[in-house]
């Protein structure tokens, strides 16, 4: 316990970029800021084959809160999410380098960017694998002509509170509440779920097909995420 309760500690006081201004804006990175986010795993359940409509469960997890944050991208451009409330909606998939299913989803998820290019939509990737540093995720992006930035998640806070498991999964959040409103994969020749998630989402509308699952991308580890900090008290054990 007195182990996991350090780890949290550390998790919780992590150096992090300031930030304040506007999309994309460039701050310098010279101070450090407490993170506070609930990194909770969330199991989404046995999923039914191929692109079914979600079981209950996954359902229920469409819905979960989104807390604020901030990352900086692997250009060292800082996103503040919150900031971004008046947007129609806001697209986060996962990524990893070397992997070929990551390419693809890369790809496709920029040609859904392209359609919205004058519609306020935030399009965003995100990657919370350890093993890919920003040079590392800088580089493969320039050689893959990748346009969207990427958020680095080197604490894997953002991940875990999405919950990610594998590259290639799109969230979809409503500013309006700060939701998941859609969780599944991004749009291909034979579907179009962001697509239909993001209007849904800018109508105010409920986005009929809520989860799809994720097929045959890179999983991605949360080492951290094995710990049980729900049973740990901050104001008890730690402050």
């Amino acid at each position: 316990m007195e182990t996991d309760m350090r780890r949290l500690a550390a998790r919780r006081l992590l150096p992090q970029l300031l930030y304040s201004g506007g999309y994309g804006m460039k701050k310098a990175l010279f101070a450090t800021a407490a993170v506070a986010l609930a990194a909770s795993a969330v199991g989404l359940g046995a999923m039914q084959a191929g692109h079914a409509a979600a079981p209950a469960a996954a359902a229920a997890y469409t819905g979960k809160h989104v807390d604020n944050f901030q990352l900086t991208d692997h250009t060292l451009m800082a996103y503040d999410l919150y900031y971004y409330k008046y947007t129609p909606a806001v697209v986060i998939m996962s990524r990893t380098n070397n992997s070929a299913y990551s390419k693809t989803a890369t790809d496709a998820l920029q040609q859904v960017a392209a359609s919205y290019k004058d519609k306020g939509v935030l399009f965003l990737m995100l990657d919370s694998n350890k093993a890919d540093s920003r040079a590392a995720i800088a580089a493969e992006a320039a050689k893959q002509g990748v346009t969207l930035p990427i958020l680095v998640d080197e604490e894997q806070l953002v991940g875990e509170q999405l919950g990610v498991k594998q590259d290639g999964e799109v969230f979809v959040l409503d500013p309006k509440t700060w939701t998941v409103a859609y969780h599944g994969p991004v749009d291909g020749a034979n579907k179009a779920h962001v697509t239909a998630a993001i209007d849904s989402v800018s109508a105010g509308k409920p986005v009929q097909t809520a989860f799809v699952e994720v097929k045959g991308g890179k999983s991605i580890a949360f080492p951290e995420k094995s710990a049980d900090f729900s049973k740990i008290s901050y104001a008890k054990q730690i402050a």
